[in-house]
């Protein structure tokens, strides 16, 4: 009796070949989670796409920050080929000579499958990295008036990944050890980013109070996955926060900011914002080693520079929405741009 082919599934498929297996025989370039790399499908001179792993689905996904392409290992070959899902499964079956779902006389499934292994351990060696864990909760009264006071609402936190706190463990050899808890007088919040996590808690008022706590990596930009959220291509900032960020954003301009004023900013950075906008602005604090890190930053890398003046009494663009609002705000961003501009 001849056995028909299975109905074609992908759970059918990853039961034999890894997302990441098929990501590289169709890009033919490795996987290497939150490395940047050029995009192998189009024109790319400059490192603009990142593999890693979604946080809702667990799956492993590409990004392209220029906008060509994002998903998962199955819309990338229903991309390539411009198939349906369907199709796209006996594609990889047939690509990978799996003969699950065709009748092919040549099987592949041992020698396909025999590198899961080093695949699966290299995504769970990734993902026990991560060192913190938290317990998320709604937005209180608290943390909705808090942030309303920079402009910024549900909608932007939501857009930036920013989550409402409840307690915050640290993993050290496996073993959770709670650091922190939520309090109406020192709320937290999680900026979570390329599946890593950074805490924030604004109100911390000691040097030994924990303020800031991260597992993040110096190529995590702060909204840097969300710029095309904006459509304008005249401008982009670099801020010093991810709070400044949403700020920039609730007055209608990009931002990205590092995880510190003090990092370098990556060539890869800086090209993939240059090939976007017309002109690229560095906006940090108007403090010492703001300024410092300003004008590093400014003459390593051919961009201008722009703070607040200190006698307006704001060391950064939220403390001076704060202070001042919305209408001072944009109007001393106005002004910025149109003298960097030589307007």
């Amino acid at each position: 009796m001849i056995k028909l082919p299975d109905e074609p599934t992908k759970e059918k498929l990853l039961q034999y070949v890894t997302e990441e297996q098929i990501f590289e025989f169709y890009l033919n370039v490795p996987v290497q989670f939150n490395q940047p790399f050029c995009n192998p499908l189009r024109k790319d001179d400059h490192p603009t796409c990142k593999f890693f792993i979604h946080k809702n689905s667990g799956s492993v996904w590409m990004k392209d920050f220029a906008g060509y392409f994002t998903g998962d290992c199955f819309s990338l070959v229903m991309h390539i080929h411009s198939i349906p899902f369907y199709t796209s499964l006996k594609r990889i079956d047939q690509d990978f000579r799996l003969s699950l779902f065709y009748t092919g006389e040549v099987n592949n499934r041992e020698e396909v499958s025999s590198q899961k292994e080093v695949y699966e351990k290299k995504r769970k060696e990734f993902k026990s990295t991560t060192g913190l864990a938290i317990k998320r909760q709604s937005f209180t009264e608290t943390d909705l008036k808090y942030w309303s006071a920079f402009n910024v609402g549900f909608d932007i936190l939501k857009l930036y990944n920013v989550y409402s706190t409840k307690i915050v463990w640290k993993i050290v050899e496996g073993q959770h050890k709670r650091i922190l808890d939520y309090s109406k007088t020192k709320p937290m919040y999680t900026y979570v980013i390329n599946d890593r996590m950074k805490i924030y808690r604004p109100l911390a008022d000691t040097e030994d109070d924990i303020k800031w706590i991260s597992n993040t990596k110096a190529e995590d930009y702060q909204g840097l996955n969300q710029l095309h959220e904006l459509d304008r291509t005249d401008v982009c900032f670099i801020t010093k926060s991810m709070k400044d960020v949403m700020v920039m954003h609730s007055l209608g301009y990009p931002a990205v900011a590092p995880q510190s004023e003090q990092a370098n900013l990556h060539d890869w950075l800086i090209d993939s914002l240059q090939d976007r906008y017309e002109d690229i602005f560095i906006f940090y604090d108007n403090d010492p080693p703001g300024k410092a890190a300003a004008l590093k930053e400014a003459e390593v890398k051919g961009l201008v520079y722009m703070y607040i003046p200190e006698e307006e009494g704001a060391k950064d663009i939220s403390d001076y929405l704060k202070e001042y609002g919305v209408n001072k705000a944009q109007e001393l961003l106005k002004t910025f741009i149109n003298e960097a501009k030589g307007r």
